[in-house]
């Protein structure tokens, strides 16, 4: 017996998509025995473009696995990946996570593997719907900040609005400068001229307009936030608010400004680069403990044991501190891994350990 079935759905008053039937017609008419080839077409084309082989066999069949998650949750012109992906049960009740998108590392690991995995094309979903909220995320940040620019909400709707939450993470002002990471990335890769020129500058651009906007200056004349957080450091206690900018805002702002500067040279608009150099400059470095390594920010050394690695944003995924930089970076990384298997790994998640 062959059995057929779909799920269609859509905004109101919005043009439908292809309704589950017409979906379902068209799969009858194709016929079984053909949609089987296809499907296995389709997958012998995916498995072609990335292999690994690790002596640890489980560690390489978990990355097979994940691979296979990812080729079956990420497509062009679908919404993103949420925290299940197209996995999300229900049970008759409000989803987990109310199935929103969650910008503080959710949506941006689970487009980690297009880039070595050799898959910018199931990429390319993310990065249209991003440009979707653009102009959402535009209004949120002059209503929200008072500021020109672009920060996207940290916790959002399927169309981009903020649905809010823990708000250090949920109105967190380096956002966009994460998700600008992913239109680098994809640039980096691509190599795509009229990408770099339509959509990754012009994204970051917005970024650090707004990060530009919202600054200020310590008695000696470096910039800094009037408030810092560090997902998910301290919950949603007091504590997590910090008066000092925190590794994790600070590593973006860092990757903001560099990238633009960067791109803009790219696209050989030398003034705007020396303006992003610039205001670079004026920006701290990395807070670094000798012994410790990476901080949540000064005063305050990784000394516990916590799932949300976000003072690492420097080291990974961000690369501003390398072992290609030298002695001394190798020496912060080896630190602060360290210190992470010193604390040990109760808190940690499916993607700590990852």
């Amino acid at each position: 017996m062959v059995g057929c079935w779909s799920i269609s759905s859509h905004f109101p008053g919005e043009m439908r998509a292809i309704p589950a039937s017409g979906t379902v017609d068209k799969a009858w008419a194709t016929g079984y025995r053909a949609s089987r080839k296809n499907l296995l077409s389709r997958w012998e084309r995916y498995w072609t473009m990335s292999s690994v082989q690790l002596p640890d066999k489980v560690l390489e069949k978990q990355w097979y696995l994940e691979m296979y998650k990812f080729g079956a949750a990420a497509r062009k012109g679908a919404p993103p990946i949420s925290l299940q992906a197209v996995w999300t049960a229900d049970n008759g009740k409000l989803p987990p996570w109310k199935s929103d998108f969650h910008h503080d590392l959710n949506s941006q690991l689970s487009y980690w593997p297009a880039y070595s995995g050799n898959h910018l094309d199931l990429e390319e979903g993310f990065l249209e719907w991003l440009w979707m909220a653009r102009e959402e995320g535009k209004k949120y940040t002059k209503w929200f900040y008072e500021a020109e620019g672009l920060n996207i909400p940290g916790v959002t709707t399927l169309r981009g609005q903020p649905m809010g939450g823990w708000i250090q993470y949920s109105f967190g002002p380096t956002v966009s400068a994460w998700l600008g990471h992913h239109f680098y990335l994809h640039w980096k890769y691509s190599m795509d001229k009229t990408f770099l020129r339509e959509r990754a500058y012009p994204w970051i651009k917005d970024v650090v307009q707004f990060l530009d906007q919202i600054t200020e200056k310590d008695e000696t004349g470096m910039r800094k936030l009037p408030i810092s957080s560090s997902p998910e450091i301290y919950g949603n206690a007091r504590e997590a608010w910090f008066r000092e900018t925190t590794n994790y805002d600070l590593a973006l702002i860092r990757f903001a400004y560099s990238a633009a500067a960067e791109l803009a040279r790219e696209l050989d608009l030398k003034e705007e680069a020396e303006r992003w150099n610039s205001i670079l400059k004026a920006w701290p470095q990395l807070t670094v403990d000798p012994e410790s390594g990476l901080m949540f920010a000064p005063g305050f050394p990784y000394d516990e044991s916590h799932r949300h690695f976000s003072h690492l944003m420097g080291f990974h995924p961000l690369g501003l501190v390398d072992q290609a930089h030298g002695e001394e970076d190798r020496e912060i990384i080896f630190n602060t891994l360290r210190n992470l298997e010193k604390h040990g790994y109760d808190w940690w998640t499916g993607y700590s350990f990852s």
